[in-house]
């Protein structure tokens, strides 16, 4: 079957000329559905009317779409142009058979067989999909060549029962290179990613888990914004909690010398919240530490298990150092105030055993340190 076509093309309709140079519209290209990759092309003849025959008979029976675009003696193109058309059944091309059946998930290759009898039966294997929503795809042949419409169903991969062996992690930036590290057998894995080769700008860090059968976790992905590199001039400020106490950390400026060397120096004490806390061996607990420079650049996270003796309860002690002074009374008004007051023991700063700290503790802390001076 071919039709053929006219079409009436004006130049100042698709091509704007420029006024400084005459532009002559030469020809066009078109091509159908898909196959950009080879146009056709044909000469525009007088009057501006370009004429061509489409052939039509390699073409599957149903909807089709023909593009079409001008170009000028300047190798510029104007806006493509689209018309559906449908193509019917010849009727000395009317199939007598169903003969074969085609099939594929997702974008992967089509799978193809025989129809016996009318019936068309298949097993699909789906250990390889990944755990989510999938879609497969379906669609039988005549045998005249002529496809039906395609059919799609969506279903779900649910994901495989772990089975113990090893996993590994795979993860990529963006489009680039696939690279792999092995999981600890108690699933923990710390990974640095060198990001100094990237452009500035928004990039993206796709991950997925691989078991030793095959199968893969959905993938994730998180979205980063790669800043220019920068040059730190220093170790600004340090911040440090204990146990999974987050929520109580300290922050303290980090000073420089004359050397300009940065020098963080502080006895540390760990505090009563984590020594009754539960959430680690008897006289056991972790200290957590991180630094940061003053471009805003965090270090990675440090940690250290501390172990510690039973202490004496010094009461009115309230910065730990051993000692009941004056020291102690701005410890707790500071802690009043809400600032930074570094080390605080709370057990020995509550004197009046009531849960909190109040002006009552720091009047009961004034007069047991006048009673010391009058001794």
């Amino acid at each position: 079957m071919r039709k053929t076509i006219f079409l009436t093309l004006l130049a100042c309709g698709l091509i704007a000329p420029r006024a400084s140079a005459v532009r002559l519209l030469l020809g066009g290209e078109y091509w159908i559905d898909g196959n950009y990759n080879a146009p056709s092309t044909v000469a525009i003849g007088k009057g501006g009317v370009m004429q061509f025959s489409l052939d039509a008979t390699t073409l599957s029976e149903g909807l089709h779409t023909l593009y079409y675009r001008a170009f000028d003696s300047a190798g510029f193109y104007s806006p493509v142009q689209s018309w559906l058309f449908y193509r019917g059944q010849l009727a000395n091309q009317r199939a007598t058979a169903v003969t074969t059946y085609e099939y594929w998930t997702d974008q992967n290759a089509h799978q193809t067989g025989t129809v016996v009898g009318n019936e068309v039966q298949f097993t699909l294997d789906a250990s390889t999909l990944s755990e989510g929503l999938h879609t497969l795809h379906y669609r039988l042949m005549d045998n005249q060549g002529h496809y039906s419409p395609i059919q799609s169903w969506l279903f779900y991969r649910a994901a495989a029962a772990y089975t113990g062996g090893k996993r590994t992690l795979e993860y990529w930036i963006d489009n680039g290179e696939l690279k792999k590290e092995a999981i600890p057998d108690d699933g923990s894995l710390k990974l640095a990613i060198d990001g100094s080769a990237l452009a500035e700008g928004l990039h993206t860090l796709c991950y997925r888990i691989r078991e030793e059968g095959g199968h893969l976790s959905p993938q994730q992905q998180w979205m980063f914004y790669r800043r220019a590199p920068q040059q730190a001039t220093r170790i600004s400020w340090v911040r440090y909690w204990w146990n999974n106490h987050e929520d109580k950390a300290v922050q303290a400026e980090v000073e420089a010398d004359e050397d300009g060397n940065c020098l963080f120096a502080q006895q540390l004490t760990v505090p009563e919240y984590a020594r009754n806390d539960g959430w680690s061996d008897e006289r056991l607990a972790r200290l957590f530490i991180i630094f940061g420079d003053d471009l805003g650049h965090t270090s990675a996270l440090q940690w250290a298990d501390v172990r510690y003796p039973e202490i004496q309860v010094l009461l009115g002690d309230a910065n730990g150092d051993g000692r009941v002074d004056i020291a102690d009374v701005m410890t707790l008004l500071n802690r009043m105030a809400g600032r930074n007051t570094g080390n605080f023991v709370e057990q020995q700063a509550d004197l009046n055993r009531d849960g909190r700290i109040t002006m009552t503790d720091v009047v009961t802390l004034i007069t047991l340190i006048n009673l010391q001076i009058e001794e």
